[in-house]
């Protein structure tokens, strides 16, 4: 997360759970993080999205994929919670399901899609859960 305040409450509560051991939180830009960090390439198991894909600029949703899919081992997985809407301006930014999953059908493989029944009710029928396994790369 770019959030100092995210990192640290999901750093906490994984101590809390006893997960501190298996899992690891980092502040940084997602954009300019694989290029800066070269060791860190094809490096991850696992990224969580949540609200990132909507939050940024439509016209910067390739490279968030693209960033995402350097950071990801192959057959790592990106597990998002999405938010299409038709909503206008934005941030939060509006996008479709189809988008979504044609932005991704490059680098990943989708295995898993539903629309959560549990979500706010503010977005109620309008999220989308999904797991996206990182194809090999050529």
């Amino acid at each position: 997360d770019i959030a100092p305040a995210a990192v640290a409450i999901a750093s906490r509560l994984a101590t809390e759970k006893g997960l501190s051991d298996r899992v690891t939180f980092f502040q940084k830009d997602l954009f300019a993080w694989p290029s800066l960090d070269p060791n860190e390439r094809a490096s991850f198991d696992l990224v969580v999205e949540h609200n990132c894909f909507c939050a940024i600029e439509p016209q910067r949703r390739d490279d968030y994929v693209a960033a995402v899919a350097a950071l990801l081992r192959p057959g790592g997985r990106l597990v998002g919670l999405f938010y299409p809407h038709d909503y206008p301006g934005g941030p939060p930014y509006a996008s479709t399901a189809d988008e979504i999953r044609r932005r991704l059908g490059n680098d990943f493989s989708i295995t898993y899609s539903e629309t959560p029944t549990d979500s706010a009710i503010t977005r109620a029928g309008l999220e989308l859960l999904l797991v996206a396994e990182r194809r090999a790369s050529g």
